[in-house]
């Protein structure tokens, strides 16, 4: 339920209004780690909208999670300043994705049909 909820939300909410206004956001959006806007945006696009679909599906849960976890890490401390306020949803996203990433997809996911 926590893969479903994380990842839908995630895709929802934050990944497909990125990736539906990609042209408008490229070029102002938050370049924290030096990479260029696009190439920022690209890859929060990825994290944001890949990495959830694969998480909802259970599909290597445990490496995708830390792609949702390091997106929330950057846009929690180095976008939004750290103010809790600010932060607040980041971290819950971090948080939830974090534990994901500890536990693994379960028993009902891909992950647990190809290892058996």
């Amino acid at each position: 339920m926590i893969r479903l909820s994380v990842g839908g939300m995630m895709i929802y909410y934050h990944g497909w209004v990125k990736l539906i206004n990609y042209k408008d956001l490229a070029k102002d959006f938050s370049d924290p780690l030096g990479m260029g806007s696009s190439n920022s945006l690209v890859a929060a696009i990825a994290a944001e909208v890949l990495c959830s679909f694969l998480i909802i599906i259970g599909l290597m849960t445990r490496w995708t999670s830390f792609g949702l976890v390091f997106t929330m890490g950057v846009a929690a401390f180095a976008v939004h300043g750290g103010a809790i306020d600010k932060i607040e949803l980041a971290l819950m996203y971090l948080i939830a994705s974090l534990g994901l990433m500890f536990t693994g997809a379960g028993k009902f996911s891909l992950d647990a049909s190809i290892s058996k």
